[in-house]
């Protein structure tokens, strides 16, 4: 009996992180436009763990003090093997400031997170981490015939190597910048 080599899945898992795609971030869609392009002082991993992660309460605060309220999320879950990544929910009411219509509106907004480390042209590693969001606004009118759709690419260009998806490896990155761009569009039904 021939035996069938395994396609061996170049993917890692870090505890904190959760998988690391080894491939190139899926290409930004044709509908987005690009709204904000700034340099942080961050790594990837570590804008990750302040901004996003379960343990962070920046987007929380951040809703908050903005005037929303009810702010649920829910915990980040591995997605689908054929959907690289990680999906979580989150809920609030905000305030609307429009002549007609509610004086709120209940929001659900889908978030997907998905890190990825590959080899540029140049035989650079970069690591990227892909943020993206999905928004219905329940009470507005015509809510229901669009959503608010963002992503986020946080790309650390700073050199890595292959063991940095290790957990106890991630706090040398500490002197890394990261390119941040923001990316919206609002696609009807």
């Amino acid at each position: 009996r021939e035996r069938i080599p395994q396609e061996k899945d170049k993917s890692r898992t870090n505890r904190i992180l959760g998988t690391i795609k080894s491939e190139r971030p899926p290409p930004v869609g044709p509908d987005m436009e690009l709204i904000c392009e700034a340099e942080f002082p961050i790594c990837a991993y570590h804008f990750f763990a302040t901004f996003l992660s379960d343990n962070s309460s920046f987007l929380k605060d951040f809703h908050y003090g903005k005037g929303d309220k009810n702010v649920n999320f829910s915990q980040w879950k591995q997605m689908d093997a054929k959907f690289p990544g990680y999906m979580r929910n989150m809920t609030f009411s905000t305030p609307l400031a429009f002549s007609i219509g509610p004086e709120s509106t209940h929001c659900d907004q889908t978030q997907r997170y998905s890190f990825y480390q590959y080899e540029t042209l140049e035989k650079k590693e970069e690591l990227a981490l892909v943020y993206e969001t999905s928004q219905v606004n329940a009470d507005v009118p015509y809510g229901d015939y669009f959503r608010v759709c963002t992503r986020w690419d946080i790309v650390d260009s700073s050199k890595h190597d292959r063991s940095v998806c290790n957990d106890e490896d991630i706090e040398q990155y500490t002197n890394h910048s990261s390119k941040f761009r923001v990316y919206l569009a609002v696609p009807f039904s």
